[in-house]
Formats: C-alpha cells, sequence, structure tokens
C-alpha cells in the first residue's frame, strides 16, 4: 500500500522510492485515482479497501477474473451523478521468483509477472 504523488504531473520533482518484495501467488493492483475516488450516492469512494476487499475475495482466480470482478464492482459502486473520470486498473499475478542463483541489484525486477 504505497501511496505519493501522480506520475508526471511536475517536472524536476523527486519521488519516494519503494520496493516490495512480492512472492509467487501475490496480485499487485495498480489503479489511478479515478478508480479510488468514485464514489456511490451517498458519496463514499470506492477506495484502495473496494479493490482490496474484492481482490481478497477471489484472490485463487487468474489476474484476469480478479480485474474483471474488481471492475465490475466498481461499476455497482457507481451513481449516476458520478462525475465522468479516467479509470485506469491493471491487476497483476507474481507466476515464479525469478532464477536467485545470480545477484541482483535494486533496479532488476523481483519476480516474473
Amino acid at each position: 500500500d504505497s501511496h505519493g504523488l501522480v506520475l508526471g504531473v511536475l517536472e524536476d520533482t523527486t519521488y519516494d522510492r519503494t520496493v516490495l518484495t512480492l512472492q509467487p501467488g501475490d496480485l499487485l493492483a495498480l489503479y489511478t485515482d479515478g478508480v479510488s475516488e468514485a464514489v456511490d450516492e451517498s458519496q463514499h469512494m470506492f477506495g484502495a479497501e473496494g479493490i482490496a476487499v474484492l481482490s481478497a475475495r477471489h484472490h485463487h482466480e487468474g489476474a484476469a477474473f480478479v480485474l474483471d470482478r474488481v471492475w465490475k464492482g466498481l461499476q455497482q459502486h457507481l451513481s449516476d451523478r458520478t462525475p465522468p473520470d479516467d479509470r485506469t486498473l491493471a491487476v497483476l499475478r507474481v507466476y515464479r521468483a525469478t532464477n536467485s542463483s545470480r545477484s541482483q541489484s535494486a533496479d532488476e525486477p523481483q519476480a516474473i509477472c
């Protein structure tokens, strides 16, 4: 669960770096604020919680299935009065760890998705 400034919005911006250790079977959801800030009729946001709950409910399924369920949950959450916004969601599953026999730098991927 990492948060920060949107990439590419401001020139000459320094970003914090976060390293995640992913294990086989882990899911990683990447989304824009149009997904997390989508509101229902009561003005409640879908939030990272909505993504996490639906992902956890279907964690044993493939990434495409999880993506479909989260997207459908988001669509059900939206109100007719929800303002239009760009919404992007990607769900990745880690299938296997990379070859650990060679040393890896911090800039190399730690898993194959």
